[in-house]
């Protein structure tokens, strides 16, 4: 009934009543899906920090789920904690490692940091993961990789 009544608020656009019943729902059931709901609502509304607050509560509820671990990265990424985006994506990947299309964001991710080693890494798991995987766009990434790394400028600047 409490995670009905959050719905309820939310479609009537009272957000602060939908928040705090989806966590009522959630501390009542220990289902993370009721905070996770919670904190889509706090993202949707810009409040990234109290989602990221939310989401990390349903992750201490449900440790083995990689998709609240992304989803928390994500966020830092948002507000721009590259530290703490890199560390939940491992946090994600090292709970489902098959998670190409992570591996590939994390590696777009550590490229753009120009640790193209590490970023070298992701993409080659991307790819030994899922072999077609060079159809996608992310692909374009992981050979520029490569063309930036042999570069002229990049031995100049060694």
């Amino acid at each position: 009934a409490m995670a009905g009544l959050a719905r309820v608020y939310e479609k009537e656009g009272d957000i602060d009543s939908a928040v705090k019943y989806y966590i009522e729902a959630g501390k009542l059931s220990s289902d993370p899906a009721y905070y996770s709901a919670a904190a889509k609502l706090f993202t949707s509304h810009g409040d990234v920090e109290k989602a990221i607050e939310i989401y990390k509560t349903a992750a201490s509820l449900k440790e083995d789920d990689a998709r609240i671990f992304e989803k928390i990265g994500d966020l830092y990424l948002k507000i721009k904690n590259v530290e703490m985006a890199i560390s939940s994506y491992r946090r994600s990947l090292s709970i489902d490692p098959e998670n190409y299309e992570l591996w590939a964001k994390l590696g777009n991710l550590l490229m753009g940091l120009q640790l193209l080693d590490d970023a070298e890494t992701c993409f080659k798991k991307a790819l030994k993961i899922n072999p077609v995987f060079e159809e996608n766009r992310d692909i374009k990434n992981f050979n520029s990789c490569f063309i930036y790394r042999e570069s002229p400028f990049q031995k100049s600047q060694k």
